[in-house]
């Protein structure tokens, strides 16, 4: 992991296009049926194929650009609190998200078996193990970051985490209940 983010082996565009595909299938499962319920609302006759790959592609994209704006906005912001420079963070908090959502994925294949486990799953399994990751990153971050920095460092992460992610919960319970 270190030497991915250090010596940037991983250009910075490869890696939000990763982001973007972990993004699609871990959201995938769960807008397959919200993207068929707003066809057949419309009208709009689709096959199942058809369904598959759009819910696929299209499930990704708000996530991530939601994801590269407040992640961007954050850490300039958070840049003079934590000292130097912020790009090598940014960069490891993409990976420790692309893990993140390749395990939310693979869990959620149980729903194919269990259809109805995504009523709980969806605000369960998404919120621990995007906080493991978390956590994993901020574990990160503590060894690449000035030690009379490491406090507001956990403040203000730890803080823009909880809030943001509480919005976006919201914001998916939202679009669930709709």
């Amino acid at each position: 992991m270190k030497a991915l983010c250090k010596n940037k082996k991983v250009n910075t565009g490869i890696a939000i296009f990763a982001l973007y595909l972990s993004f699609c299938a871990a959201g995938y499962l769960t807008f397959r049926g919200s993207y068929a319920a707003v066809m057949s609302e419309l009208g709009i006759t689709t096959t199942v194929v058809a369904n598959y790959i759009v819910a696929f592609f299209i499930g990704g994209l708000v996530p991530t650009l939601l994801y590269e704006l407040i992640s961007r906005f954050l850490f300039r912001f958070s840049q003079a609190r934590v000292g130097g420079s912020v790009d090598m963070l940014m960069f490891a908090l993409r990976l420790f998200y692309i893990a993140a959502n390749v395990v939310i994925f693979l869990i959620k294949l149980v729903y194919l078996w269990y259809p109805l486990a995504h009523i709980y799953g969806d605000i369960a399994i998404d919120f621990v193990i995007t906080t493991i990751a978390f956590v994993g990153f901020l574990f990160y971050a503590l060894r690449h970051v000035p030690k009379e920095r490491i406090a507001p460092m956990l403040y203000q992460f730890g803080g823009s985490y909880i809030i943001v992610y509480g919005v976006l919960a919201l914001i998916a319970l939202m679009l669930e209940v709709l």
